[in-house]
């Protein structure tokens, strides 16, 4: 049994998870950008009640660097002593969304739990909420980071469309900082692996 996520092709209502779009960040909040100042890409926002961790802000937003129509970005996700050109932070929301990122507009699309009677293991690359690892290459460890959820980068065709193949075919994973390892809103790390 797992927690399964799956990427629909509606808009969030309240307070869903969502892909695409911008984040509910206060402006007050840098939005990250890459090595050249260049703003990345809002892949998705969480809210932190998913990870049952009171002492995070709201919600953690993963943020991606990404060129329409370009596969340069794979590399950067890769696992590189424990870090990529990912970004992973904690907020508290706002009402409104802000988008910093300008190469591509996509529509936020909401992204919702189901309870999966099967089994897991590690040969089942779902997207899914902690549950059993499913490595595609060597295993990631990162010390003062745990495992915390995997995105199917063939559920993301469809909710983002325009941005067909973002993560490939391949698994993004997201690891959350343990509460000591969090600095000025940074939260977690975000890598893909490509089968």
């Amino acid at each position: 049994m797992y927690t399964e996520l799956l990427f629909t092709n509606r808009p969030p209502a309240g307070d869903e998870a969502y892909v695409g779009g911008g984040a509910r960040m206060d402006s007050s909040v840098s939005w990250p950008t890459d090595e050249t100042g260049a703003p990345l890409m809002h892949l998705m926002a969480i809210p932190s009640s998913w990870f049952g961790d009171d002492s995070m802000a709201g919600w953690i937003s993963i943020f991606i660097p990404y060129v329409p129509n370009e596969v340069s970005h794979y590399a950067r996700l890769r696992a590189r002593e424990g870090t990529s050109a990912a970004k992973v932070i904690a907020y508290n929301p706002v009402d409104s969304m802000r988008n910093e990122y300008a190469a591509l507009n996509l529509d936020a699309k909401a992204v919702v739990q189901s309870e999966c009677d099967e089994e897991d293991d590690d040969e089942n690359l779902a997207s899914k909420l902690g549950g059993v690892r499913a490595w595609l290459q060597k295993p990631i460890t990162v010390p003062g980071y745990h495992y915390a959820m995997a995105i199917y980068g063939g559920d993301l065709d469809e909710p983002l469309s325009p941005a067909r193949g973002i993560l490939s075919d391949g698994l993004g994973y997201l690891f959350l900082a343990e509460e000591g390892a969090r600095a000025n809103g940074d939260a977690g790390r975000f890598f893909l692996q490509l089968g």
